[in-house]
This record gives C-alpha cells, structure tokens and sequence, in this order.
C-alpha cells in the first residue's frame, strides 16, 4: 500500500519512538505475540540492528523534530530483548542520539526480561538515566509457568538476580505482567510490591477470538477482571501514592472526565511508531496476532520519512492518528466514549471483508472483563456514567477557551 499524500487532518504529533534493536530474545515466553502468535517475518530481520540503521533511525527522528519544532522525544528500546544488543553498543546509539537530535527533553527507557544485566548495563542505564521496565509475572511458581527460555526452563530466578543487581545500584523499575489467568491475584500483587516495583502495568493477555473461547471455558467469563478487582480493591484501601497501577490510574482518569493515556483503552489513538532491526517503520505491533499483514506498512527509514508513516493509508497509521472508528457494535454500551472498544488488537475477528476495518468493527474479546472493571472503579468514585459526559464536556471547553486564549 501506497504511502497517502494526506488524510485531510492535521497530523499528530509523535514524541515516541520504539527502537526494536534486536529481533531475537534470550527465553521463549509461550504466550509472546512475537513469536507464538503465527507471525514468522521476525525470522527476516536482522538479530541486531546495524549502525546504518540506528544512524538513519535517528537521523529521520531529528529531521521530523526538527520539521514540527518539538523539544521532547522518548526513544525506548524494545526486542526482542534489547540487552542482546550490547551494553557498549546501546552506549553508543545514545550518545548518537543525544548528539544529533535537536531537542532539550530527551529521554531513554527500555524494556527487559532483566535476566541479562550486568554491572556494564547498570552503568549505561545509570549515565543516560534510562527508565527501565521489566516484564515479570508474579511469583517463581506463576512466572516460570509461562517465561521459560528455549530448553522450558523457568527464568524467575535469573529475573530476581537482575532486580536485584538494579536495586543495589539504587535504580528504579517497573513491571510489565502479563495478567496470569486462573492464578491468586494479591500472592502476585504483593510479590511485584516485595521486589521492589513501585509501578506496574498489568497487561490484558493476547489472544484471538478462538483462544478467549477457550479461555471463558476454563477460567469462567470475566477472568481478566476476577484477577484485577481484588488488586484495585487492595490498592484503593492500602497502597500509597507513591505506587503506581497504571491501569487502574487509566481508568480512574478517563472515569473522571480525562482522556486515554495510552492506547489499550479509550479510543484515543497510539502516536507512537516503531523502528524494526531492518528499518522498517511500524505502528502497533500487536496487530501481529491478528490474521494478515495489518501492521505492515512497506515504509522504512531510508526510504520514507516519519511523516510520511504517519500519512500512511495503512491500518495501524490509521490507529496512529486515531482514525480507526469505534466498533458499531458497541454504539448502544453506556461505556462507548470510555472504553472506545477495547484495545485495536483484540477487536480482531476473521471476516469475508475486503476492508480491513470490517475485521476489527467488533468489541474487545475482553469486552465483559471491561465493564465489570469500569463498574468497580465508578463504584469507588462514585461517579456515574452521566457524570462523566459531563465532566468531558466542562473539561472541553476549558481547552477550548485555553487554546482561544493562548493562539
């Protein structure tokens, strides 16, 4: 498909920007969208990223910071898992991109299994102040059921020595954890808080319409949420400001009139754009497990700037620019400005449509589990439905009288 020469808005600004500097992964997560999910085009790329790529990687951000006049940008390595990369090498990608991109407010951040850090890591993280996110499921027994390495054996305590190698150092992390269906939520809870984290992101599993299915007969209709509500309801009573749930946090604030802080809920678009070990230039790389090519643009960064992914015609720019409309399905749900549908990904279902969007006008798979979660959360802030409508629309217009204002 054809880069676009225009989409007839003005196009979002971009500020973050996903560097898969390495396409393989030292353990073998058996639930990973990657490469358990029917998508093989990772076996094509590069391990690593090569210098020409990195170097033309942020060349194409500077030019495009540069064309919109932005002074903040966040670059977050990705994989894979990007401590294969090096620590040296990923030393040297930043000092190029701390040399070449023309803004004041520069930030790293990365996302690791932590089993491979080492005092040489810790000394790259701690000079380019990298914020670091680490992907872990809860205790040995939870974690090691899924995040084996490529002989099936658990890696939770490869995972605990590299927490705690960061601690001692005197660094922050947060978690990323993979919702473990079926397990007790406050033993992983109170795990993640007894390791240190002080932010957690608790991620709704990927799966395809087949697989909730299947999942609904084993755990019971509304599993995700049967795992979350006794988190929220520990974290409401007990927890203190200074720990943070991500997602309940998303929710209390599009509850109270706010909008979407990231894309897995609201609607409100994903502007962010990866850059794979080959150069090529994604949006939501999620869209792997979804039947298709979706995510696949044919743009790279020797070719194509990043203004003309964002103009693409592809579905996942679409999902860039907040393009993709809500599912009609979900016009009648007391929740439709809210939820937006659920996360683009788990809209997915196989139809005879010649339209890409035909395959994702359909409500999350975890469409129950959201509501349920909303319930709980409006219950606690004793805030309705209509009341959020309302606060939305005082909100919006105190933007609007800003922007009339300061123009």
């Amino acid at each position: 498909m054809a880069a676009s020469q225009g989409v007839g808005r003005p196009s979002p600004k971009v500020k973050s920007f996903i560097l898969k500097i390495a396409s393989r992964c030292n353990i073998d997560c058996t639930y990973c969208y990657v490469y358990h999910k029917g998508d093989s085009s990772w076996a094509t790329k590069p391990k690593l990223m090569p210098p020409e790529v990195q170097k033309q990687a942020i060349n194409r951000i500077s030019d495009y910071c540069t064309a919109h006049k932005l002074n903040e940008v966040r670059l977050t390595f990705h994989g894979g898992e990007p401590t294969l990369f090096g620590a040296r090498e990923f030393q040297q990608l930043c000092e190029y991109a701390q040399k070449n991109l023309p803004v004041d407010d520069l930030r790293f951040a990365i996302q690791t299994n932590a089993t491979l850090i080492t005092s040489e890591w810790i000394d790259v993280f701690r000079r380019f102040d990298v914020s670091i996110g680490v992907s872990i499921d809860g205790p040995k027994h939870v974690h090691d059921r899924h995040r084996i390495d490529h002989q099936g054996k658990g890696t939770f305590e490869r995972v605990r020595l590299g927490l705690n190698a960061l601690r001692e150092a005197g660094l922050s992390f947060g978690a990323l954890c993979v919702i473990p269906l079926g397990q007790k939520p406050l033993d992983v809870h109170e795990t993640l808080l007894d390791l240190g984290f002080k932010n957690i992101d608790y991620l709704f599993p990927d799966v395809s319409l087949k697989e909730h299915i299947q999942i609904s007969k084993e755990f019971g209709p509304t599993p995700v949420a049967d795992f979350l509500i006794p988190i929220f309801e520990y974290w409401w009573q007990n927890s203190s400001l200074d720990t943070n749930v991500s997602i309940f946090r998303q929710i209390a604030g599009i509850v109270m009139g706010g909008v979407s802080i990231n894309d897995t809920l609201g609607g409100e678009g994903c502007p962010y754009i990866f850059i794979e070990t080959n150069g090529e230039l994604e949006g939501l790389d999620v869209l792997k497990i979804c039947d298709g090519d979706h995510g696949v643009s044919g743009l790279n960064v020797f070719d194509h700037t990043v203004e003309d992914y964002i103009r693409h015609e592809g579905l996942a720019s679409m999902a860039l620019r907040g393009d993709i409309p809500k599912p009609s399905l979900c016009s009648s749900c007391p929740e439709y400005t809210t939820c937006g549908g659920g996360y683009l990904p788990h809209r997915f279902r196989p139809t005879d449509s010649e339209q890409a969007l035909g395959n994702f006008d359909y409500p999350s798979v975890w469409c129950a589990d959201i509501l349920s979660i909303f319930d709980t959360v409006r219950s606690n802030l004793e805030v309705s439905v209509s009341e959020t409508i309302l606060r939305r629309k005082a909100l919006a217009r105190v933007k609007e009288k800003r922007s009339r204002e300061g123009s």
